[in-house]
């Protein structure tokens, strides 16, 4: 299976699960390399999963997205007022998802404007405290760079080296989990012949099971260090 076969599957299957309200799957998904910002529509109209989890009262699926470090500054217009995902999910009556929202959105804004500064003291503090250190954020130059990228570009070794060592320990690291871009690291386990094969990016999975020499990914595979890095 291709490498655009299996995207493609992924992306159908998380649509498919966040419209059903399927936690379950919805996690198991992105475990494997679906992308926690997939989305249904063209360009103008798309609907993130996040916003048609929220739409469709699956609260649950909308916290766990969050958690996976979906996007939260998607805008929608409706009846002429542009309105925020916090605001989306308090029309809903989601006050608790609507507050742990806007908190992720202002650990970020200080995270990053730490980052602009280069106070490794503020910046180790937003992180601890919740900021994404993945989130994609237009700089002041007009760049787009996640807070460890501009970093580099800035030459803040220091803040470099941080951010490094906090994605090696954050438990919802989006720089290595949900992106579109299939499985990496797992451990392929056949029982019953003793066989023991590991899997480090999606080209050698289709490689390994073009030659018969590992069988498909199932749900009951153990997972090594199941992620995925954002491009």
């Amino acid at each position: 299976m291709s490498n655009w076969s299996i995207k493609q599957r992924l992306r159908e299957e998380i649509l498919e699960a966040v419209e059903k309200g399927d936690t379950e799957k919805v996690e198991y998904l992105l475990d494997r390399g679906a992308d926690v910002n997939e989305s249904e529509g063209g360009y103008i109209a798309k609907k993130t999963v996040l916003l048609l989890a929220i739409e469709k009262n699956h609260e649950h699926i909308a916290k766990l997205l969050v958690d996976k470090g979906a996007d939260l500054t998607v805008t929608v217009t409706l009846t002429g007022t542009k309105k925020t995902l916090p605001d989306i999910a308090r029309d809903k009556g989601f006050n608790d998802l609507a507050n742990h929202m806007q908190y992720k959105l202002d650990m970020n804004e200080r995270l990053t404007a730490s980052v602009k500064d280069g106070y490794i003291d503020y910046v180790q503090d937003n992180i601890n405290r919740g900021g994404d250190v993945n989130v994609m954020y237009r700089w002041d130059d007009q760049s787009e760079d996640t807070a460890k990228t501009y970093a580099e570009r800035m030459n803040y070794d220091d803040i470099v080296k941080l951010i490094e060592e906090k994605l090696k320990v954050l438990p919802n690291n989006n720089s290595k989990v949900a992106n579109g871009n299939g499985v990496s690291n797992y451990e392929e386990i056949n029982e019953t012949k003793g066989k023991h094969v590991e899997v480090y990016d999606i080209e050698d999975v289709d490689e390994l099971q073009e030659n018969n020499t590992a069988p498909a990914m199932q749900a009951h595979q153990k997972k090594k260090n199941g992620n995925c890095v954002i491009s």
